[in-house]
């Protein structure tokens, strides 16, 4: 039953997965058990150790933030023939160039251009 309730927030967008923002230990929630070992063993080799290490020597404070951003009241307009128009709204400390980064991604070189 528990199972199935964080189903349900997961596709009603209400809970996301999370990852870290790496820096000096804080008060922010912390994976527990295979998620915090597979965290703690990417992010402690090779570059990754290294920035992990600089952010914790300017004593940065660590985060976590949400994998997935899912923008809100998406709307489309094709204005003309080559100007395409978003609309959407985003939750504090996301960024829409994120979102346009991704749409361009997905949709790939061929697709923007509209005759």
């Amino acid at each position: 039953p528990e199972d199935h309730a964080i189903a349900q927030r997961i596709e009603a967008h209400d809970v996301h997965p999370s990852g870290p923002m790496p820096g000096e230990p804080g008060r922010t929630l912390q994976p527990q058990l295979e998620a915090a070992e597979l965290e703690d063993e990417v992010l402690s080799q090779g570059w990754a150790k290294e920035w992990v290490d600089a952010l914790v020597a300017r004593r940065e404070g660590s985060e976590r933030r949400a994998l997935r951003l899912v923008p809100k009241a998406f709307a489309d307009n094709w204005l003309d023939g080559q100007t395409l128009e978003l609309t959407f709204s985003l939750p504090s400390g996301a960024f829409a160039t994120t979102v346009v980064r991704e749409l361009l991604c997905d949709l790939g070189p061929s697709a923007i251009k509209r005759d």
